[in-house]
């Protein structure tokens, strides 16, 4: 109430406040004398032999023939003077120091460092989707494969790479070969800045193309017919060569491509710190190492530790794009579950079941 009466007093009040502190002031007698001692208080405070607001007598001529009479900026205090030329010149149309913009850079580099992490988490986070995606879909072609060839996917014979799974899904034409390779990039991938770059590109061959390579250029074909990704092969029990079928819902069929023998084979997608997994039922796992089934089971290597054939149903093995399940015809004499014998080729797909 104290600051309503002083601006009362000074008569700064809106007329609508005005007529509100006279009324409280007919009403109040505390309050009248609440004004009165406010109102001593500004008359002793104004007492004075000189009017304060008036300058003293000759002050602006005295300082006028100062100023003529000496240079304005060899005039100043020698103090003055040094810090006003220590002081950091105005830069650019704004006028910033290079204080200021040291300033600003500062709040700028604390502030990315804020962002970036979650900038870079956002984007790890959707390329890592896109990848769950592109599996997925790739699941689809594999599972119309099964469906049409009494449940097997796929077939990866001794010779044959494991990338030849891109091979028959085209020939068989249940996908096209352009819709296919952008389904065979994993945008989390190092191998993906290649990619983006047009630096590298994923190259499918025809069946006629592969038989008609030399050994170099077939070598070459097999590293770029799926280069992100592995493809389950088959198993071997005895002197018998199996290829995957249905039957086993869990047994992995597609996953993250893997490295090398240096970081433990663990997939360089996504930071090397997770590895997705296609079951053959379409189920996904988010697994942190290579084993599966309960850590027993390598993804990338047969009990033997090697990149070939599992032994027995229970040891999957999945192989990059160009790994082969590592058995020489000689080895074995027929395969278990198809009628033809090792001498005599598989058909590449198609839609009746070999």
């Amino acid at each position: 109430m104290r600051e309503l009466l002083i601006r009362y007093l000074l008569g700064e009040l809106e007329p609508h406040e005005h007529d509100a502190v006279q009324r409280q002031l007919a009403e109040s007698a505390e309050l009248r004398r609440e004004l009165a001692h406010l109102r001593s208080c500004f008359a002793a405070s104004c007492q004075s032999d000189d009017d304060p607001d008036e300058p003293p007598r000759g002050l602006a001529e005295r300082t006028t023939v100062r100023v003529a009479e000496s240079d304005s900026y060899d005039a100043l205090p020698t103090r003055e003077r040094a810090l006003g030329e220590a002081a950091d010149p105005p830069v650019g149309a704004l006028g910033w120091s290079l204080a200021d913009l040291t300033v600003a850079g500062g709040v700028i580099l604390a502030v990315s460092m804020l962002l970036f992490p979650a900038i870079r988490d956002s984007r790890d986070g959707t390329r890592r989707n896109v990848c769950q995606n592109n599996q997925y879909q790739l699941w689809r072609v594999i599972a119309t494969y099964k469906e049409n060839n009494r449940g097997y996917v796929p077939f990866v014979q001794p010779n044959e790479n494991a990338g030849i799974y891109t091979v028959q899904l085209v020939k068989s034409e249940y996908i096209s070969a352009d819709d296919l390779v952008k389904l065979l990039v994993c945008p989390g991938a190092p191998l993906a800045d290649s990619i983006r770059a047009k630096q590298f590109a994923i190259e499918i061959p025809t069946t006629e193309q592969l038989r008609a390579m030399r050994p170099d250029e077939l070598q070459e074909a097999r590293r770029k017919m799926s280069p992100f990704y592995a493809y389950c092969i088959g198993y071997r029990v005895g002197q018998q060569y199996f290829y995957i079928r249905d039957g086993q819902f869990q047994t992995p069929v597609l996953c993250d491509g893997p490295g090398t023998e240096d970081d433990g084979l663990m997939s360089p997608n996504h930071g090397g710190s997770i590895v997705q997994v296609i079951n053959l039922d379409g189920s996904l796992k988010v697994l942190t190492s290579c084993k599966v089934q309960g850590g027993t089971d390598d993804l990338f290597l047969n009990t033997a530790g090697d990149v070939a054939a599992g032994y027995g149903r229970q040891d999957s093995v999945l192989g990059r794009s160009e790994a082969t399940p590592g058995i020489f015809a000689t080895e074995l004499g027929w395969y278990s579950n198809s009628p033809r014998p090792l001498g005599q080729p598989l058909p590449y797909g198609g839609r009746s079941a070999p």
